[in-house]
């Protein structure tokens, strides 16, 4: 049985606080070891954030499924499809769903998530004590591909930015503010690339962090605006348009493929053209890492990411990569 424990999960509250997954995690922890009583605890007070805030049905129902209830875990994961949860990108692969998985409505929902998921049928729900999932864990591959690849802020584009000067400014400015990876940090950001890439149509580094800020406006900002996904969306297929061989561009528009469309497949494509362009780009191994993972495809995430980090303390020339402290793995 997978245990999440009590003592990490309570540390994670107070490192990053009482958002929707430190929460829903240290409930299911503490449901997981049968103490019922303190993961209802957590679940009103879930219950009276959301009245001010959003809080995801996502680890609300990871709390459900830990406690034993099937029916309302299962409303709560057709919740989070409905409004479009970034975290949904892990049901295929979240452990803490094995109780369910078999569920026909589990399957249904996986299907529309992503097709190829329910064909795959990420994980068995009948592991031997102690045993790990990961070899349970079917996976998803690119057919086209047989080849198995073995600060809060990422370094600076190394790419000629635009022609027209007051851009490049408010690009800078943008990016100050995008990469402090703060809801304020964000939101002052996006005026700023929204000008530049009006100023510079063609401006395809700006596109690509515009798209960025408006992914990670659904960490960040809760409620996240409506318009965040659709508008990551075209800022990144405008950057790919602009620059095709930008691999900025390619690792927004990836992003967005992963947790916006729910489409692995193509995500993969994008952090994979992201990477041939810019080997030394963490970014955008670490986010195909991610990718990776929620395909099942554990060992070749931790390969990936392995080498992203080897690759970028290669491009650095020092002894050790900067890792940015922030609240959210993006």
């Amino acid at each position: 049985m997978f245990v999440y424990p009590s003592a990490r999960a309570s540390r994670a509250v107070e490192m990053i606080g009482k958002a929707s997954h430190t929460l829903g995690r240290l409930a299911s922890a503490y449901a997981t070891a049968g103490d019922a009583a303190r993961a209802e605890l957590i679940l009103a007070e879930m219950a009276e954030l959301a009245q001010h805030r959003y809080i995801s049905p996502y680890h609300v129902a990871l709390v459900h499924c830990a406690l034993g209830r099937k029916g309302s875990s299962l409303d709560l994961l057709e919740s989070a499809f409905e409004v479009k949860d970034a975290w949904m990108v892990w049901m295929a692969v979240d452990p803490e769903l094995d109780s369910i998985r078999n569920d026909a409505r589990f399957v249904a929902l996986l299907h529309k998530l992503n097709h190829r998921l329910a064909n795959t049928q990420a994980k068995s729900s009948t592991l031997a004590p102690g045993e790990s999932t990961q070899h349970k864990t079917g996976v998803v591959s690119n057919a086209d591909d047989q080849s198995r690849v073995t600060s809060p802020m990422s370094p600076a584009p190394n790419t000629l930015p635009s022609e027209n000067e007051e851009a490049r400014q408010l690009y800078a400015a943008g990016r100050y503010y995008a990469t402090r990876r703060t809801a304020e940090g964000l939101k002052q950001a996006i005026p700023r690339l929204e000008r530049a890439v009006e100023l510079d149509p063609k401006f395809a580094l700006a596109y690509a962090e515009l798209a960025d800020c408006y992914s990670l406006l659904n960490w960040y900002v809760e409620p996240a605006p409506e318009e965040a996904w659709p508008q990551a969306r075209k800022a990144a297929m405008n950057a790919v348009a602009a620059d095709p061989e930008l691999a900025e561009a390619h690792a927004a528009l990836g992003f967005v493929r992963l947790h916006y469309d729910r489409d692995w497949i193509e995500a993969e494509r994008e952090f994979k053209k992201a990477i041939e362009l810019k080997p030394t780009a963490l970014v955008s191994h670490r986010w195909y890492s991610y990718n990776l993972s929620a395909m099942g495809r554990h060992d070749e995430a931790m390969r990936r990411h392995a080498r992203g980090r080897w690759s970028a303390r290669g491009a650095s020339g020092s002894r050790g990569v900067r890792w940015c402290r922030r609240s959210s793995p993006w």
